[in-house]
């Protein structure tokens, strides 16, 4: 028997052997299915029938037109198409030959029914999977393939691709339910779209029945990694920090963190192909962040526990932060002069500082165990502190990236008053009848408490009473503020004083005192008899640029003058500036030019540019000190015409031609010998008698009432105090004053020749007035102090002789002096306008007159320390 299988629907061929052994011929096929009586199929080829047009037959009943029977495959066969599975059975087929004996042949035909379609589900939530199915790196695969009908029962595998990975099932044969649950762990990068096949088959004549999974494995990052990790950064500067991940499915999420604190809202991130991402991070590190780790960190957002970090340790590099404290143990409040203070500087840098200096009000203190200044690592130590210590303390540390100036501290140190710097001893010029404010300037800490004044005038010391000073307001108001806003611990008293006589001038000293103590030092003003200086003199121009040559001297000339004066007597106070006023030479012309410059000890000189060839100017210089400007001293007619000099007293400025040279020389030769023998017939007039005194005495004129009395420079003596009736023979002779050179313009010498020829040799005056006349200063002691105001216009004030001695005068005067020299001296004053002068009569000096009529100048005596300059 045969056994021959089918399935269900499909085609089955039952063999049967139709061929003989000696080639004998078939007349009829028969088919029969055991369990029935007649056959179910014939093939009948009797009647000489050919093979191919034999009569065929099919039961309906059994297999119908589903059945044909084959005869040109060897074997025949019998060919059931669309099996069912009623067709299961044993079959046979009887094969008659025409000669041959009948023969049978028996087969089993099994009809196979295949299962269903395989059904895959979650393991766990036993849901239809779908065909891609998510799985997280790592984690276990758990599912279950059923299977539903099959004859006989379906066998269900599990394969992983091609390979075979789980062949376990469990038929039910109450429920025809075929089971395989599938336990698959840790599913892995190799894994990613993997198929797990489910295949259900229960024989090999058809294609088994398959569901399959596709594996959608999530993965984890595999590598993160700062690709900027610099050595060292610095603080407060702007950096971009790189970081790049890969391995990640789906893309990573990339998150900065600095000491466990995340990072937000400051980096960017950018996907790139092959599962990696981009970060990029802008970052300014402070100074608090050296030490820490920056972190760069990974994560897949669907697998936890999936991330991954790159850590970079920060290295901030920054200036030195400093802060500055005086000792813990000192009371700022309560120091004072020879204490000890320390201070301390705390530095906090990196890299390490490799300077630190300190500083006292901006200057670096140096450290000097002599002066107390001990500079120890981070301490500065001051001993037997003064108050000159007292200020603002800072200390610079300095390291690779910088300096850093630390907080200053302020030292403040309580002293007892002293005078402020250089109001120790100050010098006040009075007048008689006129207040002076007296300001005592001290410095103390805390503020004094207790002002009090004394007079000394070298013959008794009086107590000020407090009626007669007061406190000064307080630093900011603008009485004070101005002169002392430097100070800003001055305190001071205030004290008008007004000198009536000559013993009101003196000492007068000022007294502080405060919590810590009495001031050891007063403050001193001496106060003098002082006024206005006296007029600069010798003055000269010179022009500041000079042709090259003679023959050059009327093509070139210059743009400016230089201008040169000596001082006069500073009328008692410093002369602290010069001034300068150029002037058109025109009546009532403007000030074309205005300079001042400070006091010299050579005198002024003055740089004036700017000014126009061949124009002429008048030039007012001035002395100035605390109590006003002196009366000027003028130059004029001063015209530029090439190199020229001009002094006070010759008015023609002018380069001098050959020709008026000339004359000059002739002029002075005559001059000098006229000069020779009146003086030679004059000491043989006077060596005639015997006690004639060589030199007569001459007396200042007493001053206004309330005028100050000068005070000479050098002696800080009064005037008055010298006697000036008697001098001794051993005073130096000197001329009494300049003579007077002139060059009258030229509108003037008509007017000025018509006058003198009116006015007889003897009536005219020998000194002539004119505004280029220098005020003497020896002569200007004798005149009213003058008065702050300055002039209003630039005519020469009336400084000069109110009735100018004419020859007769002197003639007289040498006369007076010849018939009384034997018994008495007579004194001589020149006459001096002025006010409040006394009326005592005014005689002339004796002088001498050439045997031509020339007046030759009295000669006076002073000592050689100029006390008495100022009255002669």
């Amino acid at each position: 028997m045969i056994t021959i299988s089918g399935v269900v629907g499909k085609k089955v061929h039952l063999p049967c052997d139709i061929r003989s052994n000696d080639n004998d011929e078939v007349s009829m096929v028969l088919w029969y299915k055991e369990g029935a009586s007649e056959p179910i199929y014939s093939f009948d080829v009797r009647g000489r029938r050919q093979l191919n047009n034999a009569r065929l037959w099919s039961s309906p009943t059994a297999l119908g037109p589903r059945a044909f029977f084959i005869t040109a495959s060897n074997p025949a066969n019998l060919s059931i198409d669309r099996l069912e599975t009623k067709d299961e059975g044993i079959y046979w087929c009887r094969v008659d030959f025409k000669n041959s004996p009948t023969r049978k042949q028996k087969m089993n035909l099994t009809v196979i029914m295949p299962p269903s379609k395989p059904v895959i589900l979650d393991g766990t939530t036993r849901d239809i999977s779908r065909l891609e199915e998510p799985y997280n790196e790592g984690s276990d695969v758990n599912l279950i393939c059923e299977v539903r009908g099959g004859k006989p029962p379906p066998k269900l595998t599990w394969y992983l691709d091609n390979t075979v990975i789980d062949e376990s099932y469990h038929y039910n044969a109450d429920s025809g339910l075929t089971v395989n649950r599938l336990s698959y762990p840790k599913v892995g990068r190799q894994h990613l779209k993997a198929r797990l096949i489910c295949e259900a088959s229960n024989t090999n004549l058809v294609l088994p029945q398959t569901r399959l999974v596709v594996l959608d494995v999530n993965l984890k990052p595999l590598v993160v990694q700062i690709l900027t990790k610099e050595p060292r950064v610095s603080a407060d500067k702007n950096y971009d920090v790189e970081c790049r991940t890969s391995g990640s499915r789906p893309e990573a999420v990339i998150t900065w963190w600095k000491a466990e604190k995340q990072i937000k809202k400051m980096a960017q991130n950018y996907p790139l192909e092959n599962n990696e991402s981009l970060s990029v991070l802008s970052f300014v590190p402070s100074i608090d962040d050296d030490g820490k780790y920056l972190t760069c960190r990974a994560e897949n957002p669907v697998i936890s526990g999936s991330a991954l970090e790159d850590k970079w340790r920060l290295d901030v590099q920054y200036q030195p932060v400093v802060t500055l404290k005086m000792g813990k143990t000192l009371n700022p409040d309560d120091i004072k002069e020879g204490d000890d203070v320390y201070f301390e500087c705390s530095v906090r840098a990196n890299p390490k500082v490799y300077k630190l200096a300190w500083f006292k009000d901006g200057k670096e203190l140096k450290n000097n165990a002599t002066a107390g200044i001990v500079l120890s690592d981070h301490s500065l130590v001051l001993q037997r502190i003064t108050r000159y210590s007292a200020g603002d303390y800072t200390c610079l540390v300095a390291n690779s990236e910088g300096k850093t100036a630390s907080n200053p501290v302020t030292l403040q140190i309580m002293y007892t008053p002293v005078c402020k710097e250089g109001r120790s001893e100050v010098v006040v010029g009075a007048l008689k009848q006129e207040t002076v404010s007296l300001v005592c300037s001290v410095e103390s800490h805390p503020a004094p408490l207790i002002f009090h004044w004394t007079f000394n005038n070298s013959g008794e010391l009086v107590e000020v009473p407090h009626s007669r000073y007061s406190h000064v307001a307080a630093v900011g108001t603008p009485s004070v503020a101005e002169n002392l806003k430097e100070y800003p611990q001055f305190h001071g008293s205030r004290l008008n004083y007004t000198p009536a006589t000559e013993m009101d001038y003196g000492t007068v000293a000022c007294w502080a005192s405060n919590q810590v103590g009495k001031q050891r030092t007063p403050c001193l003003f001496q106060v003098i008899a002082a006024g206005r200086p006296y007029a600069l003199h010798n003055c000269s121009t010179t022009e500041m640029s000079a042709p090259l040559d003679a023959e050059e001297l009327n093509a070139k000339s210059g743009t400016g003058l230089i201008v040169r004066c000596l001082e006069g007597y500073d009328g008692g106070l410093p002369i602290y500036s010069y001034q300068l006023e150029v002037v058109a030479d025109e009546d009532g012309g403007p000030i074309l030019l205005n300079k001042t410059m400070p006091a010299s000890p050579n005198g002024p000189t003055f740089e004036v540019a700017g000014l126009t060839t061949g124009r002429s100017y008048r030039l007012f210089l001035y002395a100035i000190n605390a109590k006003g400007r002196s009366e000027p001293a003028i130059l004029e007619p001063v015209t530029l015409k090439g190199v020229a000099m001009y002094t006070t007293g010759n008015t023609g400025a002018s380069m001098l031609n050959p020709f008026l040279v000339g004359l000059a020389a002739i002029a002075t030769f005559l001059a000098m010998a006229a000069a020779g023998i009146l003086t030679a017939l004059y000491r043989k007039h006077s060596n005639g008698r015997p006690g004639s005194p060589k030199h007569a005495p001459i007396v200042c004129e007493p001053p206004n009432a309330g005028a100050t009395t000068p005070v000479h420079p050098q002696t800080k003596q009064a005037v008055d105090d010298i006697d000036p009736d008697i001098i001794p023979n051993e005073y130096e002779r000197r001329p009494l004053t300049y003579t007077p050179i002139y060059k009258t313009p030229p509108q003037r010498r008509k007017k000025d020749r018509v006058m003198d020829e009116a006015i007889s040799p003897e009536k005219r005056p020998i000194v002539q007035h004119g505004l280029d006349l220098p005020p003497d200063p020896m002569l200007t002691d004798c005149l009213p102090t003058p008065t702050i105001n300055y002039p209003q216009n630039h005519v020469s004030q009336a400084n000069t002789y109110s009735n100018p001695p004419t020859m007769a005068d002197f003639k007289q005067m040498a006369m007076d002096a010849y018939n009384q020299r034997n018994n008495q001296n007579v004194y001589y004053s020149l006459q001096r306008s002025g006010k409040g002068l006394s009326s005592m009569p005014q005689r002339p000096v004796s002088s001498s007159v050439s045997a031509q009529g020339k007046f030759h100048q009295p000669e006076v005596v002073t000592r050689s320390n100029r006390i008495q300059e100022s009255c002669i």
